[in-house]
């Protein structure tokens, strides 16, 4: 992943870049913890 992302860096506008990466980072923690009591149940009974 981060050979991909090393394509958008630039060293003299670095703060797209880490923001776009916060912003990315912040939304999957989001869905996921939205998403986190439909997994449970999807999983109730496995040990």
């Amino acid at each position: 992943m981060a050979g991909t992302l090393a394509k958008y860096y630039d060293e003299n506008d670095e703060v797209p870049y880490f923001r776009t990466i916060g912003i990315a980072s912040v939304a999957t923690g989001v869905v996921l913890a939205l998403c986190s009591p439909w997994i449970s149940r999807l999983m109730r009974g496995v040990h």
